[in-house]
């Protein structure tokens, strides 16, 4: 895949790498998947979707290792301003303050995307509560064009 991403990529293709990696999961793990696309926007940057796609990835691992779910949807939001990608699940969620700290090698993954997102100027969020889920959130802002 990161042959994949190296040269130079359409929207289409980061679309059809998530749909890929969600088939994957639901061909593997039974957990009914969904992929939704909304709105256009400027091509990214190959090392951003390289980074997005990484994201995406380790979201799902989470899910597969840890939530119980039944469901997973990935919703791609592209716009003027920028890019978000929601990963959510419906499985059993986790206390994102306190089990961390209990867990933590369980949770180096949620660093590691949080660190990636950084890499690229944007900001990874990630919402649970028991029994409630998880929401991972990747907002990407659009470049600006810096004014000599």
């Amino acid at each position: 895949m990161l042959v994949h991403f190296r040269t130079r990529v359409h929207q289409s293709d980061l679309d059809s790498a998530i749909v890929e990696a969600l088939d994957k999961l639901e061909g593997q793990t039974g957990i009914a998947t969904n992929f939704e696309r909304r709105g256009n926007g400027a091509p990214l940057d190959p090392a951003e979707e390289i980074q997005i796609m990484h994201i995406v990835q380790e979201s799902l691992s989470n899910i597969r290792k840890h939530a119980r779910a039944s469901q997973v949807g990935v919703t791609v939001r592209r716009s003027r301003d920028g890019l978000e990608v929601e990963v959510t699940d419906d499985g059993g969620g986790f206390d994102p303050v306190n089990e961390p700290k209990v867990h933590s090698d369980r949770h180096v993954g949620l660093q590691i995307m949080r660190e990636r997102a950084q890499r690229i100027g944007g900001e990874c969020q990630i919402t649970s509560e028991p029994g409630k889920g998880a929401l991972v959130r990747l907002v990407l802002p659009r470049k600006q064009a810096r004014v000599a």
